[in-house]
């Protein structure tokens, strides 16, 4: 991996880092699109957070950390024991299930509403037994407290759906790359000259 000496996105999500709407949006097409790519090889992250997010010296996003990577050598895999970090891992994965890649579509739910409400998600919960049985449960953060402008009802519903426990209902990321692009999913204020640079200079990097 190159150098990348601006961090990494928890510091946005705990306010370490200040980022503009713009950024934002720029951080989170990034992301999907690097998932996008990782997908169309049939290989599943498993353990994306803001952590395995670093930033380049332009503030780019950079994904990271492929120590539980797997490749996706069938539609679906056997869960055999707990990998990823509990905030993130979707609730198959904490019932030992069968899962297929859109455990890293939950996983970038719940990055985006870190990144979009500036906080940790389920805070309030110390105890890792407790958080499983909560996510098991259907339960998630509350979107509701999070005012329009950091968090638009276009994201409040990709990220419900994004989050789900019904697997069909969570998007593919060639979708959510396309979300962006055709501005389904943007930010208030966002400078769509820069944002859209950016999209241009992903594609012209060919992956």
């Amino acid at each position: 991996t190159d150098y990348c000496p601006n961090g990494s996105l928890n510091l946005v999500v705990m306010r370490r880092k200040q980022f503009n709407n713009t950024q934002k949006l720029i951080a989170l097409y990034g992301i999907a699109d690097a998932m996008r790519y990782l997908h169309s090889l049939n290989i599943v992250h498993r353990d994306l957070k803001p952590e395995n997010v670093l930033f380049n010296a332009r503030d780019e996003p950079i994904v990271c950390d492929f120590g539980l990577s797997k490749l996706m050598d069938s539609p679906k895999l056997r869960q055999t024991m707990a990998s990823g970090s509990p905030v993130y891992m979707a609730p198959e994965l904490m019932r030992r299930q069968d899962y297929t890649s859109s455990i890293d579509v939950y996983s970038y739910a719940f990055l985006t509403y870190e990144v979009l409400a500036e906080r940790p998600a389920f805070d309030n919960i110390k105890n890792i037994q407790l958080l499983v049985n909560t996510v098991c449960e259907g339960k998630r953060p509350d979107l509701s407290i999070v005012d329009d402008y950091h968090m638009p009802q276009c994201f409040k519903d990709f990220i419900t759906h994004s989050w789900s426990d019904y697997t069909p209902d969570r998007p593919s990321f060639a979708q959510i790359v396309t979300f962006f692009k055709e501005g389904i999913l943007t930010l208030p204020d966002v400078n769509k000259d820069e944002f859209n640079q950016f999209v241009e200079s992903l594609s012209l990097a060919g992956y």
